[in-house]
Order: C-alpha cells, then sequence, then structure tokens
C-alpha cells in the first residue's frame, strides 16, 4: 500500500521531485567519467571500495539537499490539511521498481552541473540525483532480480533497464552505489553523466548533514560566468531594445544592464535554507560577493554596521497597514552616477523627441535631480484600506451604477498609503512643490499630451495638520454611451468624465515629513492625524515580534491580502473605473480582520575577512498559508 502523505509530499520532495521536470532535450555530455564504464569486463577483480571525500566537480552549478524528506512532506501536509502520495512522483522520476527501494525518510540530493559551449550558446545543463536506500545489500537483491546489475567499479552496480523507459528521461540512467551512510541510487540522463557524478553524490555531500533546514539550496555562478564576460556587450544592447525609449535612452538601459552583469560577476555564490514546524516556515537567502565592481553590489553591501533595530518612525506606521517597510538611504555617491545618466538621457529625449528649449528642460531635470537626492534619505512605507468604509462604498457596483456611485466607490477601494522621510520638512516640501510649477510649463505640459494628468499645489485640506502642503492630481477617465441607439446612429456619445483626484498631504513633523495620499481627501486627513497623534500604530501590532526584535538593515511585512490590492496610484489611472468597481475590488474581503497574517521580510548586510553578503529572509506563520489559498485565486484571476 502507498504511503499517504499531504500536500507537501509532491512539491517537498525538495526540488528533487520537481526539478525533476526541469529536463531538457537531447544532450551531449562531455566525457569525464571517473568510474569506469558499464562495458568494463565483469571478470576484472574489484578494487577496495574507496569511500573518502571527493571534492565537488567543477562544473557544478547548484546542489539541493533534503535531509529528512518524508518528515518534511508531513509537516507540510498538516498546513496544507489535505494528503498527496509521495511515492507517485518519485516514481515518475526514477521508475516503478527502482522507486521501492528508495528510503524516503532518509535524505535526497540532487546537482546540477553545466559545461560551457562557448560563443553565445548558453552552457549544457546536466542532473544527477542521489536517494538514499533501505539498505544495501536489500537494494541490490530487489534491482539485480527487476532488472539485473553490472559492476561499473569501486562497488557501485549499474542498474541494467534496457529499453525500459520508466521514469524521467533525465533520470534513466541509474546505478546503486554504496555510500559513508549506507548506500544511494544515483540517475541522470546517461551513463557517461551518471558516472562523472557518482563520486560525489555518494561521497562528496558528507558536509550537508551539518546544515539543521528542512531543504538546503547552494548555487554557484560557474561556466555561466564566463558566458556573462563574453556577451556582456550583447546583454547591454537587447536590454536597452527591451525598455525602449528611443536612442536618447539607450546609453541609460545600457549602463544599467551592464552593472547587473557586473554584479553577476561580483557574486561568489548563494545559498538558501528552508525550515518548515508546527507554526512557522521560514527561509532564509545568502548571497555572496568577493568583488565590489558594481554599483548594485556596493549598494546592497556596503553597510553591514547599519544593520540595527527597526526605526522607531517605522513603529509609528498605522496599525491596520497591508504592507510596511523600512529601509536605509543610499549613500550619496552611490546614487551620482545614476542621477547624473538618467538626467543626461531624460534632457537629450526631451530635446530631440519633444523639442523642449533649454531654459524648460533644465527645470524639469532640475526637479528630477532633486527627486533623486531624497532616495539618500531613510524612508518608511505603509499601505492600506479601511475597509469599514470601503466594503459598502462597493457593495452592488456594476458597470451601469452611476457615476458618482463608481467613483465613490473607486476613492474607497483605493485606500491610502504613507511614505515618512527622515529629513527636512521644508526641503521635502519644496521638492514636491517644484514639480507643480514644472509640470504646469506650456512646453513640458505639450511634451506630457493633452490626457496626462494634471499636478497642482491645492487649497489647504480642511482639518489637516497645521503646515501640511496639499497637492491634487487630477486623472480624466472618458466616458462613452455604446448602447444600441446611439451605435446605430454612427457612433458612441460621449458621456461626461469620471474625474479622479490623488489627494497627497506633505505634513511636517519634526525632523521629517510625511507623504499621505489617497483618493479620498478626508481618508488623507484622518490617517496624517492619526500620525501625528501617534495612535493605533504598528506598534501594538501582533504578529510582528521577530521583526522587532531583529537588527537588520531594511525588513517589514505584507500580508497575504496586499499583493491583489494595488496602490492608490494605481486606481487614479488603472483603466476604466466602471470595469474595476464591478469587478471584486476588494478581493471579497468581508471585513478588516480578513487575510491579515503578516509575512515578514528583511534584508540583512554581512562582512567577512574574505567577503561581503547580503541575506534575505522570509518568516511566514502557518495561518498565512489558510489566507493565501483562499484570497490567492481572486488575486491571480
Amino acid at each position: 500500500m502507498s504511503r499517504q502523505v499531504s500536500f507537501r509530499g509532491r512539491y517537498v520532495f525538495p526540488l528533487i521531485v520537481l526539478l525533476s521536470a526541469c529536463g531538457g532535450g537531447s544532450q551531449k555530455p562531455q566525457n569525464v567519467t571517473t568510474l569506469p564504464s558499464a562495458t568494463a569486463s565483469t571478470t576484472a577483480v574489484a578494487p577496495a571500495i574507496d569511500l573518502s571525500p571527493v571534492k565537488a566537480p567543477a562544473d557544478l552549478v547548484a546542489v539541493i539537499h533534503a535531509p529528512h524528506v518524508s518528515q518534511t512532506a508531513d509537516v507540510v501536509s498538516q498546513w496544507a490539511g489535505q494528503n498527496l502520495e509521495l511515492e507517485q512522483p518519485l516514481a515518475e522520476m526514477v521508475g516503478e521498481r527502482i522507486a521501492k527501494v528508495i528510503d524516503v525518510d532518509g535524505p535526497a540530493d540532487m546537482i546540477v552541473v553545466a559545461h560551457d559551449r562557448g560563443e553565445r550558446r548558453e552552457p549544457e545543463m546536466r542532473l544527477g540525483v542521489s536517494l538514499s536506500v533501505k539498505t544495501f545489500d536489500g537494494a541490490k537483491s530487489a534491482l539485480e532480480g527487476a532488472y539485473g546489475l553490472l559492476p561499473i567499479g569501486n562497488g557501485a552496480f549499474e542498474i541494467q533497464r534496457g529499453k525500459k523507459h520508466d521514469g524521467d528521461s533525465d533520470f534513466r540512467s541509474c546505478a546503486l552505489a554504496p555510500s559513508p551512510a549506507g548506500g544511494r541510487v544515483v540517475c541522470s540522463k546517461d551513463p557517461t553523466s551518471r558516472d562523472a557524478m557518482l563520486p560525489y553524490l555518494t561521497r562528496g555531500l558528507s558536509s550537508m548533514a551539518s546544515f539543521k533546514s528542512d531543504l538546503h539550496v547552494e548555487a554557484r555562478p560557474g561556466p555561466f560566468r564566463e558566458l556573462v564576460k563574453r556577451e556582456r556587450a550583447s546583454f547591454m544592447q537587447a536590454g536597452a531594445r527591451s525598455f525602449g525609449g528611443g536612442r536618447d535612452m539607450r546609453v541609460l538601459w545600457e549602463s544599467a544592464v551592464a552593472d547587473l552583469c557586473d554584479g553577476f560577476l561580483d557574486a561568489e555564490g548563494a545559498t538558501l535554507d528552508a525550515t518548515i514546524d508546527a507554526k512557522t516556515g521560514a527561509a532564509d537567502l545568502k548571497v555572496t560577493a568577493k568583488n565590489s565592481r558594481a554599483l548594485v553590489t556596493r549598494i546592497l553591501t556596503a553597510h553591514p554596521e547599519r544593520a540595527e533595530a527597526v526605526p522607531a518612525t517605522y513603529l509609528r506606521l498605522p496599525q491596520d497597514s497591508d504592507i510596511a517597510f523600512f529601509a536605509h538611504g543610499f549613500d550619496a555617491d552611490q546614487i551620482t552616477q545614476p542621477r547624473d545618466e538618467l538626467v543626461r538621457a531624460v534632457d537629450a529625449a526631451l530635446e530631440s523627441e519633444n523639442k523642449v528649449g533649454g531654459a524648460d528642460r533644465k527645470t524639469f531635470t532640475d526637479a528630477l535631480s532633486h527627486t533623486v537626492d531624497l532616495f539618500t534619505l531613510p524612508i518608511v512605507y505603509a499601505r492600506g484600506v479601511d475597509f469599514a468604509k470601503a466594503i459598502p462604498a462597493v457593495s452592488g457596483l456594476t458597470e451601469a451604477s452611476d457615476a458618482s456611485k463608481i467613483k465613490a466607490g473607486l476613492e474607497q477601494a483605493a485606500g491610502w498609503d504613507v511614505v515618512g522621510i527622515d529629513g527636512d520638512a521644508t526641503r521635502i516640501q519644496n521638492v514636491f512643490k517644484e514639480w507643480t510649477t514644472v509640470l504646469a510649463r506650456p512646453s513640458i505640459a505639450t511634451a506630457m499630451g493633452a490626457d496626462a494628468p494634471k499636478w497642482k499645489l491645492a487649497p489647504a485640506s480642511r482639518g489637516a495638520p497645521t503646515g501640511t502642503v496639499h497637492l491634487a492630481m487630477t486623472y480624466v477617465h472618458d466616458e462613452w454611451d455604446y448602447t444600441t441607439a446611439t451605435v446605430t446612429a454612427g457612433k458612441p456619445k460621449k458621456k461626461p468624465p469620471i474625474t479622479l483626484t490623488l489627494h497627497t498631504l506633505i505634513v511636517p513633523d519634526g525632523t521629517r515629513a510625511w507623504l499621505v495620499s489617497a483618493l479620498d481627501e478626508a481618508t488623507a486627513v484622518a490617517k496624517a492625524k492619526q500620525i501625528l497623534a501617534n495612535q493605533n500604530t504598528l506598534a501594538a501590532r501582533e504578529g510582528l515580534d521577530t521583526l522587532k526584535a531583529a537588527r537588520v538593515n531594511a525588513g517589514g511585512f505584507i500580508t497575504p491580502r496586499a499583493a491583489g490590492l494595488g496602490l492608490p496610484l494605481s486606481f487614479l489611472f488603472g483603466g476604466s473605473p466602471r470595469y474595476k468597481m464591478a469587478n471584486d475590488p476588494l478581493l471579497g474581503i468581508s471585513s478588516q480582520s480578513q487575510y491579515t497574517t503578516p509575512l515578514v521580510f528583511t534584508a540583512t548586510e554581512g562582512a567577512t575577512s574574505n567577503d561581503k553578503n547580503l541575506t534575505l529572509s522570509l518568516r511566514v506563520p502557518r495561518p498565512a498559508l489558510a489566507d493565501v489559498l483562499q484570497v490567492g485565486p481572486r488575486i491571480f484571476r
């Protein structure tokens, strides 16, 4: 009888099961065998079995290690609340009869090797899997009877399946081999690949026993490093074409792609460790760099000393946030080059494509430069929706609803967002005021187009905190009457438009400024007053203990529903208001507390005497899975 395990079974046979589907077409491995071929004489005297450790193959690019597959699968099954057959995906990978001798309670490993084929061709990928057997002698007896075994040296036997093609083609050629822990079945696409990987997959993975995670993954650049070196210029050109923007923006995009290439060349490798227990799932991705040639490397690894406690400003964000994060600002020298390249590219585009004069171009690029400079300041961000107001506002709306009700529903469904910037409030206010002046210049307005949004200083909002600057960005959505009578008359009749306004309040608060935005002005005012009064804040939010106790460079959380709620700005511009309001704008949410389990993420920079590193971490409480399963289909419908 097959063993039943939960959801986790199929997907956690750690990537071993999943990656078994990643095989490609016909491959031609290099002849790098380290064992006698399967055609070696069976009369040769077998040497003493060597189980001493061996180094990883030079062309290794990835290792996936699962120390206790079945145990981890059982935990995931409890989370998911459903059963799946563990043996079935295993049989689909290596064949049904080989699967019967596999010990699913033992460790399993997969490796990926890549051979550099030169020129512009991508490296040739080969997979190898190593699975524990229940007992070496028992597996030998069973496989001898099922297929027949042929000695291939060092105590290993080729499993002679002949023309029987059960199992995945990427793991067609298998061998039974001794290992320090007993025995392993090792499979790959063909005998040459299998024999090249077999020593490492049986004797080179002993160090993996020191890892306590349920899944450990290591990745290395391997031959992809040489490919990036050779094709760096081609990648730059292809990237520039993909981003578009005309020839004036090409230099900017090429520079950005070149820096990403250099960042890849800086990287030494990456590791991923994932664990799961009855309450929490956790994943830590650590990227290590030996060099700092690329700007992206310097940005991500320059300040391990800034791994600090959560900023007090962050804990003042609203308690009902669906996403909230914080980050230190960039160093001034880190933004100088990209800022100057951006300014030059935009200036050239305004001149050549939009025929904007020199004085107007300067006002635009000055405002752009001043805005980029704000990224050197520490920042916090939050976004949420007042569902007590939004739910009744969107209830019963259809595409035929009155325009005023569509507008009112959209203003509430759009919610609010808050940006907190540590810095001189007057300077921050002046940067945004500057944009309202620049965008009002006739040549800039012409370049932006008649249907572009209009951004201007607005009268002070009623009840807003003292010193608040009110900016209003207005966007017009045209409305057309497509009824039969008007269409048969020749063309649809234009109706009064739906005009939406994003209200942004820039609120001074000592050594910082808060930018509070919402399509509903009253909502923006209420959130601004709440923040200044330090009421109902993240300091009292449940589920953030790991974040509050951490010392990190950046971090935050996101709720399962946040991914589908959009931003106030996306509601301002995002397609037909009628369509948006008639198609489940709140993801079926019926209360403020629904789908709110926080998933905590952090970024921590580190350094040793040999390298610099960045660790990205994610913590997923068990209730979050139920939330995701409920709201996920609505988000991705």
